[in-house]
């Protein structure tokens, strides 16, 4: 497989995918693994409908890729693939079911447990009716998603080792690439350890004493908090960065994850709220206060 069939689609991303193929690895494993897997892109659902977000723009970062090809994507990106007939292939996945309990407790922080945009029954999405597939189908369309290894070894388990190992030697690229997606809030999908391979010591914001209770998720390591703040180099905008499980690994009740991500957010924002004076939370607070209350 050649550079030239990897089959990159238009739009903000374009560039920072080519860069992504065309980065000079040091590392000759991952080399010979460019050679013979597709690379599989990444990024929008849906461009127009992400870059038009009023309220917080999130990005989730996961691992990898499996079992696909180049002329696929881990992330739903092409209109084809968000017709109704098309999306419940999609929307029945558990991946793809947890990742949209995910950025529904996000997206609805301020709704009430019965506007929910979708019911649950054994962890399982109903999909059947027309209605709440094309409520599934509005939700998706506001998610970006990018996996820190972008080709496809058809492992059937991802190695953390490994997936850290291509954050090291992709960093400058993968940086990019978040920065055009240029979202609100980062939410990590069990990849902290390799997103810190991303990030340079200063970027990160040092008000952890006063908020360890809020955030804590290991209080031993500073880094590993279930939210912290991030401000990428060469950028004056603040991040909201939520550290949470992968969504193919938990076998929780969707609704327990809803409230958990909930009660995060609330944290976060309590913490913002608590500093107001501080100029770097700003954008973010006024970001997510535009946050409507969903009437589905």
């Amino acid at each position: 497989m050649t550079k030239k069939e990897h089959i990159i689609p238009e739009g903000i991303l374009r560039k920072f995918l080519e860069d992504y193929c065309d980065h000079v690895c040091n590392s000759k494993e991952i080399n010979e693994v460019t050679k013979t897997a597709p690379f599989i892109c990444d990024g929008f659902a849906d461009e127009e409908t992400y870059t038009k977000l009023k309220g917080p723009k999130v990005l989730f970062i996961g691992k990898e890729p499996h079992h696909f090809t180049e002329r696929q994507s881990p992330i739903i990106c092409n209109e084809d693939d968000l017709k109704p007939e098309n999306f419940k292939k999609w929307s029945k996945n558990t991946f793809y079911q947890n990742l949209m309990f995910y950025f529904y407790a996000i997206d609805s922080l301020y709704s009430t447990p019965q506007k929910y945009t979708f019911e649950l029954s054994d962890c399982n999405l109903k999909t059947d009716d027309g209605k709440t597939v094309s409520k599934l189908i509005d939700l998706f369309r506001k998610i970006a998603f990018i996996n820190i290894k972008k080709w496809d070894t058809k492992d059937s388990t991802s190695r953390d080792a490994t997936i850290k190992q291509y954050a090291a030697e992709y960093k400058k690229p993968l940086r990019e690439q978040i920065k055009a997606i240029d979202p609100d809030i980062i939410f990590l999908c069990g990849t902290e350890s390799a997103f810190n391979k991303l990030i340079d010591e200063d970027e990160w914001k040092k008000e952890y004493d006063d908020f360890k209770n809020l955030s804590c998720l290991n209080c031993n390591n500073s880094k590993s908090q279930w939210f912290y703040f991030l401000a990428l180099k060469e950028e004056e905008k603040t991040r909201l960065v939520i550290n949470y499980y992968h969504p193919s690994s938990t076998q929780r009740p969707g609704w327990i994850d809803v409230l958990a991500l909930q009660n995060i957010m609330r944290n976060a924002i309590t913490y913002m709220k608590a500093h107001k004076g501080d100029k770097d939370f700003e954008s973010l607070l006024e970001k997510i206060n535009q946050v409507k209350i969903n009437s589905l």
